[in-house]
């Protein structure tokens, strides 16, 4: 979904694009998606029917909605993507990842230092 200069800024739609957290930071994954609660996480018994609300994710992680909607999106993420954009946030941001600490996509509040960044391979 574009977000050009007709979007309406008091009102969030979702999608998902790429923004950047820090000026100089990495490219991150940001979403706003439409979830449905029917049970407790982590508790399938226990029944909790809400309606459906808009939810903003970084990295597959929650935060408030404004904190997607009121960023400059650099590029639209298309929807083919989707699975994979939300497992590498993910991945990025697990602690216990001990690959993921020199990835900058892990640290997405901090500038790149391209001297310090490890080579891929």
């Amino acid at each position: 979904m574009d977000r050009g200069p007709t979007r309406r800024i008091d009102r969030p739609e979702p999608g998902s694009w790429k923004v950047r957290l820090h000026s100089g930071g990495p490219l991150v994954f940001a979403e706003i998606r439409v979830v449905h609660t029917t049970h407790e996480p982590g508790n399938p018994e226990n029944v909790m029917e809400r309606s459906p609300f808009l939810a903003a994710f970084i990295n597959n992680k929650p935060v408030k909605l404004n904190d997607v909607w009121h960023r400059r999106p650099l590029e639209d993420v298309p929807e083919t993507d989707l699975a994979y954009e939300r497992a590498d946030g993910e991945w990025a941001v697990d602690g216990a990842n001990s690959y993921a600490r020199n990835v900058p996509k892990a640290r997405p509040r901090e500038k790149i230092d391209p001297l310090q960044v490890e080579l891929p391979f």
